[in-house]
């Protein structure tokens, strides 16, 4: 049924549809764990701590409320963003009226509910910060990050694998 070469996401799928912890050759669920985030580690996406995992997938807004950068990890503050359109009907929906400046117009945010996470961000991650040269973003260490005098902006974050793979600041004027 199996091969003797199986990848360990299609583990994961299996176990999850039918409740098997793993092909016939693996008799104990913690040794198809160790496989799956054996195979994550060598993918770049398993090598951050793993007591800071999340569910988030894809890509989300957030303010980042702390950088550790000796433990890798980032605490935010996720929000929901919307640019053009998106952002001006979302304006109307919450009785913001509009300006004339970007605000409502060609952006907007919304924080449903300041609930704090703390995710760990992977070895590999791409972190650009808004440059002090318009238009260039700058690649940042996480320890730069963290004095990174304009983190009070949101930022674009991009989960894989439940760690954070790509921090990307949001420039707003």
């Amino acid at each position: 049924m199996f091969a003797q070469t199986w990848q360990p996401t299609v583990v994961l799928v299996i176990a999850i549809a039918v409740g098997v912890a793993g092909p016939p050759h693996i008799s104990h669920p913690q040794a198809a764990v160790a496989a799956i985030g054996s195979a994550a580690t060598r993918s770049g996406i398993g090598d951050a701590p793993g007591r800071h995992r999340t569910a988030l997938a894809g890509v989300h807004y957030a303010f980042l409320t702390q950088v550790d950068a000796p433990d890798r990890t980032v605490t935010f503050d996720l929000i929901a963003w919307y640019w053009g359109s998106a952002a001006q009907a979302a304006c109307r929906r919450d009785g913001v009226p509009p300006t004339d400046t970007e605000w409502c117009n060609d952006y907007y945010y919304r924080d449903g509910g300041h609930r704090l996470r703390t995710v760990s961000v992977t070895r590999n991650a791409v972190v650009l910060g808004v440059s002090r040269s318009p238009g260039r973003p700058e690649r940042l260490t996480l320890r730069e990050l963290a004095a990174w005098p304009t983190r009070s902006r949101p930022f674009r974050i991009r989960f894989s694998g439940g760690a954070i793979t790509r921090l990307t600041e949001v420039y707003v004027p």
